[in-house]
């Protein structure tokens, strides 16, 4: 206890190194279950503090170990969002989210000195927009009744969730640029603010081409508040995959736990300002032609094949290869036959 009061003290005043080997030093004089989840919650709100994603990212397990499920959602809801500021920090977007939108709604303002309830809403909805599939943002955003009440909190957030949902994207964007001013403000969003919005522009994009087999760049560029060369430079980048590789750089391992298209399969008549997509039934009738190639092929082989045992029978000419035991039987039959033949034909003689 006596230790618990120093760290309280150092944290306090803002001490946080202090603060930090005051409640570490708890931990050998801990007994029992709630004295290890009191000491790895105050470790985890200093870390997180000083900004020490990684001191904190050890201590949340040791909680979870000793924390009885489901004992107390609120205990459980701090641990989710310190891992989801952990994976944030770290620009591990879709495990920010993931962690978030799963994050009680017992949990209410109850760890607002690391995280407001708004502040849920709008780390987890905007990791949400910028790393999960239109299928997984209505699936586990806007139909999960537990991230619901934090969305009740921040219409804003809500709006731009469903205008990216309903295709909405002159609201999306100026949405977008509402939420701006405040993000640039965040302690723990700022510094990512290009990056999410630039991955929720580029799905943005994608999601708008992925119906049409054209699309006219003049009327999407007005649509994206833009100029033609500067929608024509984006889409080209999305085409030729650069922002795959920018955004697989940057948030780690990404791609693959979200099963979300990341480039656009197209090409671009420039002089037109058009843009004509690859859609999947274009592949779809190569590979028919390609498969009817190969049947042809493969029948020619067996026609060539039969008529080459036929002249061979003809020829009186005989071969050992593998039979199968269908074949090998009526050979087998055969054989005995012949045998017998041979018996009659000795005895007559």
């Amino acid at each position: 206890m006596a230790l618990t009061d120093l760290g309280d003290f150092h944290y306090a005043r803002g001490d946080m190194e202090n603060a930090l080997k005051r409640y570490a030093r708890t931990r050998d004089y801990c007994t029992n279950s709630p004295h290890i989840i009191a000491m790895c919650l105050n470790v985890i709100r200093v870390c997180i503090e000083s900004k020490k994603f990684t001191t904190a990212l050890n201590y949340i397990p040791k909680a979870e170990q000793v924390l009885k499920q489901p004992a107390d959602k609120v205990i459980g809801g701090k641990l989710k969002a310190a891992a989801g500021l952990a994976a944030l920090s770290n620009k591990k977007y879709y495990e920010a989210a993931e962690f978030l939108i799963s994050i009680p709604s017992e949990l209410s303002d109850k760890f607002s000195d690391i995280i407001a309830a708004e502040d849920i809403a709008l780390y987890g909805g905007i990791c949400s927009l910028a790393t999960f599939s239109r299928q997984e943002l209505k699936k586990k955003v806007i139909e999960n009744p537990t991230f619901r009440s934090f969305l009740e909190l921040s219409p804003r957030v809500r709006e731009l969730i469903h205008s990216f949902h309903e295709s909405n994207y002159a609201s999306l964007l100026n949405l977008m640029k509402d939420l701006e001013t405040d993000i640039k403000l965040d302690i723990y969003l700022s510094q990512h603010l290009t990056c999410l919005y630039q991955q929720i522009r580029d799905r943005a994009l994608i999601q708008y081409v992925s119906p049409y087999s054209s699309v006219c760049l003049k009327r999407m560029s007005k649509i994206f508040q833009t100029d033609v060369n500067s929608i024509e430079s984006e889409l080209a980048k999305l085409i030729m995959g650069d922002d795959y590789e920018r955004h697989k750089n940057q948030s780690e391992n990404e791609s693959n736990k979200s099963n979300v298209q990341v480039n656009i399969q197209a090409r671009i008549d420039s002089h037109n300002k058009v843009l004509f997509a690859r859609h999947a039934d274009d592949d779809q009738r190569q590979l028919t032609y390609l498969k009817a190639l190969q049947t042809g092929e493969d029948f020619c082989l067996e026609a060539h094949a039969s008529i080459l045992r036929i002249n061979l029978g003809r020829a009186g000419i005989t071969y050992e290869g593998v039979e199968n035991p269908k074949s090998q039987s009526q050979s087998q039959s055969q054989t005995s036959i012949n045998e017998e033949t041979a018996q009659n034909v000795s005895m007559d003689l």
